[in-house]
């Protein structure tokens, strides 16, 4: 067979693109044991799948009880592991709308309730907002009286100046 068949055959192959015929030809190629260099490290790999289709698995051993017990254990525990899936895929699950709601850290599963809920947070937001900004009324008005005082000090400094200004004027005559 020609090389470069065998070469886009293996390519085929390896992308899984091969049919059984294909398959067939490529181990008869690699069992024949007449391989060129450059295809040798398929040669093993061909090997390998002949070798594994030989093996046979034993016969299960022991009492019929105990494989009964293996498959109902087996069931049991596939069984657990799917519910546990769906409980945990439920909880994952979004609301209808597409969103999940939580409302201080729980979940709300009711748009309508979450949207009250939020509403109602807001409020209570907002009526601290106006209650801290009351509070902070004397401290504007303080600061005001201290902006007063600057200017009045300006004022005073100003007054100096014109104080020792008049001064030096009347004492040059």
């Amino acid at each position: 067979m020609d090389e470069q068949k065998i070469k886009a055959l293996l390519e085929r192959y390896f992308d899984g693109a091969t049919s059984l015929p294909e398959e067939q030809e490529l181990r008869r190629f690699f069992a024949k044991g007449n391989v060129p260099a450059t295809l040798k490290p398929y040669s093993a790999l061909f090997a390998f799948y002949a070798h594994e289709r030989a093996v046979t698995c034993p016969a299960p051993t022991g009492s019929g009880n105990a494989l009964r017990l293996r498959r109902w254990t087996l069931a049991a525990t596939a069984a657990a592991a799917a519910v546990a899936l769906m409980v945990t895929l439920k909880t994952l699950a979004p609301t209808q709308d597409g969103y999940t709601y939580y409302v201080d850290g729980k979940r709300v599963y009711d748009k309508e309730a979450a949207m009250q809920l939020a509403d109602a947070k807001l409020q209570m937001l907002a009526a601290s907002m106006q209650h801290a900004k009351a509070s902070m009324e004397p401290f504007e008005k303080l600061h005001d009286a201290s902006r007063s005082l600057e200017q009045l000090d300006k004022i005073r400094q100003m007054l100096r100046q014109a104080d020792n200004m008049i001064f030096v004027t009347s004492t040059t005559k």
